[in-house]
């Protein structure tokens, strides 16, 4: 705190911060080298007292309307209706991966001292929905 200036200088070294919040996006999943270049991570400054919920973009799931149906051969007399084979085509990009979706994990350390100031980081990465949708 400079009383002259009238100003407060605060210094923050994210690296710690910024690690927890990606290490939850890559510990246990595979080789740490590869997913580590997947993951983006920000960080902010954040006063305790003024903070609020981080503002996220919902996880949307879409409906199924816009996509072609599949065909899929039932015995007779049985048969899909149109819904259910629109619904078989989005089951099936899932298991081929071809669903994106962003995952996302947050980190918040209090600054030291008491400051009330906090450093939050968020790391990102992009990937496909895991199988699993669709039994033989």
């Amino acid at each position: 705190l400079n009383a002259a200036s009238k100003k407060l200088v605060i210094k923050c070294d994210p690296k710690v911060v910024s690690h927890k919040a990606a290490h939850n996006l890559i510990e246990g999943r595979g080789d740490a080298a590869t997913l580590s270049k997947e993951v983006s991570v920000t960080y902010r400054l954040s006063d305790a007292a003024r903070q609020t919920d981080p503002i996220l973009d919902p996880f949307i799931v879409s409906n199924c309307e816009t996509l072609e149906q599949t065909s899929i051969d039932l015995d007779t007399p049985y048969e899909l209706y149109d819904r259910q084979k629109k619904v078989v085509t989005k089951m099936a990009a899932i298991e081929d991966g071809e669903t994106i979706f962003e995952e996302l994990e947050m980190f918040d350390e209090q600054m030291p001292g008491s400051t009330g100031w906090s450093c939050i980081a968020k790391a990102t990465r992009s990937r496909s929905i895991q199988g699993g949708v669709i039994a033989d």
